[in-house]
């Protein structure tokens, strides 16, 4: 719940630095959570879209620039455009349409980048240093895409169906370079986080299929044959050139 002691201000004041508290439903705004703080003039913009002309900030947690960006609308922005806007249309219906353009382009990479893993997966003993570059161009694209769509990625994650194993994958993957980002790392640490996060599992090849996912019925020696897939993927990391 909101704390109803917490002040309030007009949207026109806020700045990047701000952590805010959204008096809204989870689904009414585009936002991974309602309480957050502000990282952008695009997220003010987007506050501003969804109707709200005050909104509740924590102080304690706020650290707000004292002369924010001037607001600018950017392509895939979520916040209507200005043809829209002419035309009267609702500010929240605008951005809840933009949330779902913005969750079908993440449902699109996620899709393209599970197929691409199998691939490499399954060059991966035939052609390792091919899947190591496939891997790693990958991964530098998706440390690319996350900044821009990070609430809609966290929507998407565990809502896409398919192979198992290729959703997995993805799955760690984003969920490592959204911790990575949210702690500040440079793109060459997400670039390594990603990759170490894309193929944390990939050991799991060189097992039989009855021993690649762990199971409490395991004999002793299958789970010793389970543990084993650590050593196996360093092998295979290095021999693709990632170590």
């Amino acid at each position: 719940m909101t704390d109803p002691a917490l002040p309030v201000i007009a949207v026109d004041e806020l700045r990047v630095g701000h952590y805010v508290l959204l008096d809204l439903g989870w689904m009414d705004h585009p936002f991974a959570r309602n309480n957050f703080r502000i990282e952008s003039t695009r997220q003010i913009e987007t506050i501003r879209a969804l109707g709200l002309t005050r909104v509740r900030i924590d102080p304690a947690r706020s650290d707000p620039e004292s002369d924010p960006e001037p607001p600018s609308a950017q392509p895939g922005a979520d916040t209507p455009d200005a043809a829209t806007a002419g035309r009267g249309a609702d500010p929240r219906r605008a951005a809840l349409a933009a949330q779902r353009r913005a969750l079908q382009q993440c449902e699109r990479r996620y899709h393209d980048g599970a197929r691409r893993y199998k691939a490499l997966v399954e060059d991966v003993e035939r052609a390792p240093e091919a899947a190591g570059a496939q891997a790693r161009a990958l991964v530098g694209e998706l440390v690319g895409d996350i900044g821009g769509h990070a609430e809609s990625a966290i929507r998407l994650l565990g809502d896409i169906q398919g192979d198992r194993g290729a959703q997995h994958a993805m799955n760690v993957t984003v969920l490592a370079l959204l911790l990575g980002r949210a702690l500040g790392f440079e793109a060459p640490a997400l670039q390594a986080l990603g990759q170490a996060a894309l193929l944390h599992d990939i050991g799991k090849l060189r097992l039989p299929e009855v021993v690649r996912h762990k199971d409490d019925a395991f004999t002793p020696a299958q789970l010793k044959a389970y543990q084993s897939h650590p050593d196996e993927g360093a092998a295979l990391v290095r021999a693709m050139g990632l170590d």
